[in-house]
C-alpha cells in the first residue's frame, strides 16, 4: 500500500485501492473522489470534510 499527500496540507490523501472496491466505496462515502496523481482505475482520494454542525431545537 502507498499514498500521496501534500506534507503541508493533508486535506486530500490519494491511496491505492483494489479496483473492484473503488465504485462501491465511492457510493458509500461522500469523502471519496478521483485520485490526484494516480489512475482512477487503481486509486482513490480521501478528502477531508468540515465537521457537520448539529442542529439543536430549544
Amino acid at each position: 500500500m502507498f499514498s500521496f499527500f501534500d506534507c503541508d496540507n493533508y486535506s486530500v490523501i490519494t491511496l491505492k485501492c483494489q479496483p473492484d472496491r473503488i465504485e462501491e466505496l465511492k457510493m458509500e462515502n461522500s469523502c471519496i473522489g478521483k485520485p490526484f496523481n494516480m489512475s482512477p482505475k487503481i486509486g482513490l482520494a480521501l478528502m477531508q470534510q468540515p465537521p457537520q454542525m448539529a442542529s439543536f431545537v430549544s
